[in-house]
């Protein structure tokens, strides 16, 4: 059995002038986004809602979409694997996608989504999420405990910040959360197996 993955949360590893290109290319060059009221779970296992979101599809099952600017996507990946000695295969890839959440009112001081775990554990048991926010905001992501979706444990929860990478098992359960204050979430979620 592989070992589980713990919490690694590592900001600035690439320099400023690179950050900014990421979230001036997740803006206004050439992303072709689709607007999702959903997101499925990889392999089209275990739908899950959350609340409406664009999705720039850059990496499915290894194979990267042609799409002009996506590949510079896959850089911040890359280089937290590399600064944090995990290696991997390009063909360990299962997907990779900007999301942008958008600002949304509610009476409560947060708005989180369905807790889900990204890849069935059935098909990949061994997987890394990585998660890289592209600009400043509000809107955590929120790390559970527990393997039963109906009785999860809130144990942490990280706050986007432009230049941090977010690196933990995939068989953890999480959640993002729709900003309340800031207009747009950015996000580059990544999956492989290992």
């Amino acid at each position: 059995m592989k070992p589980r993955l713990d919490l690694t949360i590592i900001d600035d590893f690439i320099p400023t002038w690179m950050q900014d290109q990421l979230e001036k290319l997740a803006q206004n060059h050439g992303c072709k986004y689709e607007f999702n009221s959903f997101t499925s779970h990889i392999d089209n296992i275990n739908l899950y809602s959350e609340g409406p979101q664009f999705s720039n599809l850059i990496l499915n099952d290894g194979q990267l979409k042609e799409y002009g600017v996506d590949h510079f996507f896959l850089l911040p990946f890359l280089t937290a694997c590399l600064k944090e000695g995990i290696a991997f295969d390009y063909s360990q890839f299962l997907r990779a996608k900007v999301n942008i959440l958008f600002k949304q009112e509610s009476k409560s001081n947060t708005y989180i989504n369905t807790p889900h775990i990204d890849v069935d554990p059935k098909i990949h048991p061994y997987n890394i999420i990585g998660l890289y926010y592209i600009n400043d905001s509000d809107g955590d992501t929120v790390l559970y405990e527990g393997k039963d979706e109906n009785n999860l444990k809130i144990v942490d929860k990280i706050s986007p910040k432009k230049g941090r990478m977010v690196l933990f098992d995939g068989s953890q359960y999480h959640s993002s959360s729709h900003p309340l204050k800031t207009d747009k979430r950015m996000v580059i979620n990544y999956n492989i197996r290992y």
